[in-house]
């Protein structure tokens, strides 16, 4: 077993965090990626009275996380803050950059190959994981192939990084 796999277990079920729908829903879905707290979550969801507050309330589970040195879930309370975050607001592309700087940092001993898809005038990021090490379980983890995985519209490809890892090491 991986270090990796070792040390992460998804989240399970589906909290009623608030009584808005929408919040619900994107504070579930930034819970299920794995890499926040339930507390946090609880916490942000309290200090949410309406569609505004959703930014600075990640924001600040994003600075308190990355004081105490929690760098994975800093860098995923960033990314729901830039959610929130209409495409006009300047802040948008900080938040964006705090939660790429972030992640790569927060995950650079899990080797992690970055690459770019070109996409008409611009390009698509991109991960790659390593194949399983041959020094591991062979019948757990034989290479199986490759897996595509890719999100959609509002989605970046590193929010999928717990799943992309889990599959990853089992071959």
């Amino acid at each position: 077993m991986s270090e990796t796999e070792s040390k992460f277990t998804f989240p399970v079920g589906y909290h009623e965090f608030h009584e808005m729908k929408f919040i619900n829903f994107q504070l579930n879905r930034w819970y299920a990626y794995g890499y926040t707290r339930l507390d946090d979550i609880q916490k942000a969801a309290a200090n949410i009275k309406k569609l505004g507050d959703p930014k600075r309330a990640f924001e600040k589970l994003a600075e308190e996380a990355v004081a105490e040195q929690r760098l994975k879930n800093a860098a995923f309370y960033y990314r729901a803050a830039e959610f929130f975050v209409p495409p006009s607001d300047p802040d948008k592309k900080v938040l964006y950059g705090k939660f790429i700087d972030l992640f790569y940092t927060a995950f650079q001993e899990d080797n992690i190959e970055r690459f770019t898809v070109p996409y008409e005038t611009g390009f698509l990021p991109g991960f790659r994981l390593a194949a399983p090490s041959a020094d591991k379980d062979k019948a757990k983890n034989k290479n199986k192939g490759a897996i595509l995985i890719h999100g959609g519209f509002d989605s970046f490809i590193e929010a999928f990084y717990s799943i992309a890892r889990y599959f990853n090491d089992r071959g």
